[in-house]
């Protein structure tokens, strides 16, 4: 089956640099016991893009596939035309998700100075201090609360100001304040984005394309 979403013919070169672009082409996905995606394609020209669906859709699985971190058994992923399991394609990719596991044994301060080094970025005082995580900073990550965890995981997302964000349920977990934080940061975030969420209050406000897919099932 074929998810095709597109926002119109772009009228300037601005809009076209802009545009998502991805396609997933053929794509198989399975693993031992399950079969995820069977000739998956999927084409969109938006500049963000917001994936729906139930539990067990496969938008965890989806969004793992266009980072790069997991590769489908059959088929293809591009992004902007990059094929997305290049190296320099995944260094312009931040992505918060749960099912990226951070060194329990290492404090928060010491996983961001990792995250720097490894993207030669700065270390994100700003975005730590504007989601309230300095208080955790010498505190193990196996320590930390769900909230917390989801806190850090999005300070690396945006701290080496990628092309593409990757957001998995952003809203999990997060009090008021930290969601207004993150609300900010995706407002004036110039790049593209592709989220995945049950919270439809949460992307009503942003200017997205929307799949679900629920409906291939």
């Amino acid at each position: 089956m074929t998810l095709q979403v597109k926002k119109g013919i772009a009228t300037s070169m601005e809009a076209i640099k802009r545009m998502l672009n991805l396609v997933c082409r053929d794509v198989d996905k399975y693993y031992s016991n399950q079969t995820v995606f069977k000739q998956f394609n999927l084409e969109s020209l938006a500049e963000h893009l917001v994936i729906e669906g139930r539990n067990g859709s496969g938008k965890t699985t989806l969004l793992r596939m266009i980072a790069g971190i997991e590769a489908p058994n059959k088929g293809h992923v591009s992004w902007q035309g990059n094929d997305v399991s290049s190296i320099t394609t995944k260094r312009r990719v931040g992505m918060s998700a749960s099912c990226i596991v951070l060194p329990e044994f290492l404090s928060v301060k010491q996983v961001l100075e990792f995250h720097c080094r490894h993207y030669e970025c700065q270390f994100p005082t700003a975005l730590i201090e504007q989601i309230s995580l300095s208080p955790f900073l010498a505190q193990r990550v196996d320590a930390l609360s769900l909230g917390t965890t989801k806190k850090l995981s999005l300070v690396l997302a945006f701290a080496h100001s990628p092309d593409l964000l990757i957001l998995d349920e952003p809203s999990n977990g997060l009090d008021e304040q930290a969601l207004s934080t993150l609300m900010n940061w995706m407002e004036s975030f110039d790049g593209n984005m592709i989220i995945a969420t049950h919270d439809q209050s949460f992307y009503q406000n942003l200017d997205a394309e929307v799949i679900n897919l629920s409906e291939r099932l």
